[in-house]
C-alpha cells in the first residue's frame, strides 16, 4: 500500500480534481477524454502494452518496498528481492504467463544492469488535493508518484516508464511531468530537486542502451508558468459541454489509442452505441493506469 500525501488546502466543494493521465489525455484527444474519463469507460480486456506496464510498476513497488521496508530487506540479496516482487504483483494483477516471462526477462536485465540501484526511501506515493492556481484558485490534481529518493541534498520524484524506445528529448514536453513537477515542488518545497525517469525497454535489444535514467528540472519561473497552464486546463475541462468535443484523429491512433474502434465507426457515421455497451465496460475506479509508451 502506497504513502498518500495530502495537500493542507481543504477542497471547495465542486472544485475540479484532476490527473496527470486526465490532463495528458485531454491534450492529445478530448474524445479520448470524454469516453474514459466522462464516460468513464475501458476495454472489456486490457491491451498487451497495458497489461506490461501495469506489471512492471507492480513488480517494481514491490521489488523496491522490500528493499526499503520489508522485515528482510536488508538481507535479500535483488534477484531475492525481484522473486518477491513478482510473487506479490502477480498476485494482484493475474497476469499470463506470457507476460511474467517478458517481464521478468526484462527486470532481470535490469538488476543486474543498475548494481547501484536506487536508493529509494519510498517506493510509492499517491499525493492528493494539491491545489493549482493561476491569478486565482483553480483546482486539485492528484495521482501517484513510483518513488522517491534523496540525492545532490534533494528530494527527487521516480518515475518508471517502459516502452520500445528511448525519446528524452520528448521529456521536457511532457504534461504528465509538468503535473508531477508542480506537485512535487508544492509538497517538498525547497527540497524538491526534480523528476528522475527510470525508462526500461519493454524488448531487450541485442545492441546499444536497453535502461536510461535522466533528470527533468524546472526552473521556478518555469513551474510557475507550468501551474498557470495546468490551471487554465483545469478550467476547460470543467466547463466544456460533451457536444463540442471533438476527436483528435492523426496515424499514431493505431498504437496509442484503446478507443480506435469507436473511432473508425464515428468516422464511417455508423451507429456507435450498441458497440459501445459490448466492447466496453465501467471503470470501476479513476485511478490512473500504467501504460507503455509507446515507439510511434
Amino acid at each position: 500500500m502506497s504513502l498518500s500525501l495530502f495537500s493542507p488546502l481543504i477542497p471547495l466543494p465542486g472544485s475540479p480534481d484532476t490527473s496527470s493521465s486526465e490532463v495528458k489525455t485531454w491534450k492529445r484527444c478530448k474524445g479520448k477524454w470524454l469516453l474514459k474519463y466522462v464516460l468513464r469507460r475501458r476495454r472489456v480486456s486490457k491491451s498487451r502494452a497495458l497489461n506490461f506496464g501495469s506489471l512492471t510498476h507492480s513488480v517494481l513497488a514491490n521489488y523496491y518496498g522490500s528493499r526499503v521496508g520489508g522485515q528482510d530487506g536488508t538481507t535479500l540479496s535483488p534477484l531475492e528481492r525481484l522473486k518477491k516482487g513478482f510473487k506479490v504483483a502477480c498476485e494482484e494483477e493475474k497476469p499470463d504467463r506470457e507476460l511474467v516471462r517478458d517481464v521478468f526477462k526484462i527486470l532481470l536485465n535490469y538488476i543486474k544492469f543498475w548494481k547501484e540501484d536506487f536508493d529509494l526511501f519510498l517506493p510509492e506515493m499517491d499525493f492528493e488535493r494539491v491545489p493549482v492556481f493561476d491569478y486565482k484558485f483553480a483546482g486539485f490534481i492528484h495521482g501517484r508518484f513510483d518513488g522517491a529518493l534523496t540525492s545532490k541534498d534533494k528530494i527527487w520524484v521516480v518515475d518508471h516508464k517502459t516502452g520500445k524506445q528511448f525519446k528524452p528529448k520528448t521529456y521536457e514536453l511532457d504534461p504528465q511531468l509538468d503535473l508531477y513537477s508542480v506537485a512535487g515542488a508544492k509538497l517538498f518545497g525547497k527540497e524538491f530537486g526534480g523528476v528522475i525517469i527510470n525508462y526500461i525497454r519493454s524488448k531487450v535489444a541485442k545492441s546499444g542502451v536497453n535502461f536510461v535514467r535522466t533528470e527533468v528540472v524546472r526552473s521556478p519561473s518555469e513551474l510557475t508558468l507550468i501551474e498557470h497552464n495546468l490551471a487554465r486546463t483545469l478550467r476547460a475541462m470543467g466547463s466544456t459541454l460533451p457536444v463540442n468535443i471533438e476527436f483528435n484523429y492523426t496515424h499514431t491512433c493505431t498504437w496509442d489509442c484503446e478507443f480506435l474502434s469507436m473511432c473508425r465507426r464515428l468516422r464511417a457515421g455508423q451507429t456507435v452505441g450498441r458497440f459501445l455497451e459490448e466492447s466496453y465496460v465501467l471503470r470501476e475506479d479513476l485511478e490512473d493506469e500504467s501504460e507503455e509508451v509507446t515507439n510511434g
